[in-house]
């Protein structure tokens, strides 16, 4: 038996798991009598029994906050030469190792991990997806690019009671500090051409990314994310901007990469 409320429950319900300021504000500008409606047909839309609050919310989520237009991007051009597909790796491979520890050093003395607890749970507030996320035939990752040397490098700071100097030790530290999971993976520039096959063409070449969040579901990007605490410590930690980037693989392989060890020793190689 279905249980009546009253509508300003629902109205409650739905802006707090709203993701982003602009959908929030949007939504608040809205009639009181629109708002009240527009919340019990998301209510009513998916409520199945036994299903809880956040269940109802992700699912409206997932098929449709997610594809509202102030979430994506306008469209950009194909990018193609090798020097414009490997822009956003090539900072990283010409930073000082040395200059990065001390940088990093100053900051984890004062920032030793990300903020936690009441009131900094907030989810964060991501930059906005590419264009082709509505007909990519890949899915798109957010993180860092990032090399072994740099996670290495940060095992050397931050690993007191492991094995310094190891990659796969840097992201377990870094993870754990951060407070959220955090894969160590492949991805290709955002605007590289598209492709059709199951594996990645040669002529597209790929680099290694820490990933915080993917689009292999709607829903995971309102799932997955940090919360602006970790988000803003791992900006400040990690070398290089943050930005969405296309996976090199389908969204049937990269959905049982997402099962693999979360373990920088694991290059995930797409081509055959």
């Amino acid at each position: 038996m279905s249980i009546e409320r009253d509508p300003d429950f629902y109205v409650k319900e739905v802006f707090a798991f709203l993701p982003t300021k602009k959908l929030r504000q949007r939504f608040k500008d809205q009639p009181v009598d629109e708002r009240r409606k527009t919340a019990k047909e998301i209510w009513d839309r998916w409520l199945v029994d036994g299903a809880d609050t956040q269940e109802v919310l992700y699912h409206w989520v997932r098929h449709r906050t997610c594809l509202k237009d102030d979430l994506v991007a306008e469209p950009r051009p194909i990018v193609n030469t090798e020097e414009e597909l490997m822009g956003p790796i090539r900072p990283i491979l010409q930073l000082s190792m040395e200059d990065e520890r001390i940088r990093v050093e100053r900051y984890l003395r004062k920032n030793p991990k990300a903020a936690s607890g009441d009131g900094v749970d907030l989810l964060a507030e991501l930059p906005q997806l590419p264009a082709t996320v509505r007909t990519a035939r890949q899915p798109y990752v957010f993180g860092w690019p990032i090399t072994e040397e740099w996670l290495k490098t940060f095992s050397g700071i931050a690993g007191a009671h492991t094995v310094s100097n190891d990659a796969s030790d840097g992201l377990t530290q870094l993870s754990s500090r951060a407070g959220c999971s955090i894969f160590y993976t492949s991805a290709v520039h955002p605007d590289a051409p598209e492709w059709t096959g199951q594996h990645l063409p040669p002529e597209i070449p790929n680099f290694d990314i820490l990933q915080i969040c993917h689009t292999l579901h709607w829903g995971t990007y309102v799932e997955e994310r940090p919360t602006e605490a970790q988000y803003q410590w791992l900006t400040h930690v990690l070398p290089g901007k943050p930005g969405w980037f296309r996976s090199p693989f389908t969204f049937e392989d990269f959905d049982e990469l997402l099962e693999l060890p979360h373990r920088p020793d694991y290059i995930y190689d797409p081509l055959p």
